[in-house]
């Protein structure tokens, strides 16, 4: 039987509460539910996948920026990006993510897949959606605190302009990949059609939640 858990603010604020959970309950089958969304309708349709504890594989710090600086912050930006999983269908709790791919300044592509073995959380934003930039603090900050533990976080921004992607990470010190999806091809494809939606992803590649909202 599945139980709701609903979040609060924490240190790190809701995301944070969220990335804990994960890590702590997912093994138990619980759903999460963000406390703007009572009913739940946030949380992925399915049976509930087993987010198992892992040693963080080595690299994990380089696959994902490094320790990252914010005068590194100009190479964590990936420009270029494109779906790879284009089979159409509904995404569901335990099924596989769909994957994609994105190239980082200094030309090398990495891929949502090579993630595997990592729990990995895909922020879909935009730098005019205002409660996007007011997640980002905490979005960074569960980062500093559970990349040791092989958290990964993907910002794909819905940005039309992508000229607009790299002075916004670099005036807010993010430390983690951001990528350019200015067709919105890689949003569509996981029906994030609200901005901020977070999709958490299993060490298996397979969907374990998503949160719309702040």
């Amino acid at each position: 039987m599945v139980r709701m858990v609903k979040v609060g603010r924490s240190p790190v604020g809701v995301v944070g509460s969220l990335v804990v959970l994960l890590l702590l309950v997912g093994a138990c089958g619980d759903e999460v539910m963000n406390p703007a969304d009572p009913a739940g309708s946030n949380s992925m349709a399915g049976p509930a996948p087993v987010w198992p504890a892992t040693a963080v594989p080595s690299g994990v710090a380089e696959a994902n920026g490094g320790a990252g600086t914010a005068g590194e912050g100009e190479q964590l930006v990936a420009l270029e990006s494109a779906l790879i999983d284009r089979e159409p269908g509904q995404l569901t709790r335990g099924g596989l993510a769909p994957d994609f791919s994105y190239t980082l300044a200094d030309g090398t592509t990495h891929t949502l897949s090579e993630h595997r073995g990592r729990r990995v959380m895909i922020n879909f934003w935009a730098t005019w959606c205002p409660p996007c930039k007011a997640e980002m603090p905490d979005i960074q900050k569960a980062f500093e605190q559970f990349r040791d533990d092989g958290f990964v976080v993907l910002a794909v921004s819905q940005d039309p302009e992508t000229r607009v992607i790299e002075p916004f990470v670099l005036n807010h010190s993010l430390t983690f990949p951001v990528i350019a999806d200015p067709s919105s091809e890689i949003a569509q494809r996981y029906g994030a059609r609200a901005l901020p939606s977070s999709y958490f992803i299993n060490t298996d590649g397979t969907l374990f939640a998503k949160v719309l909202g702040w």
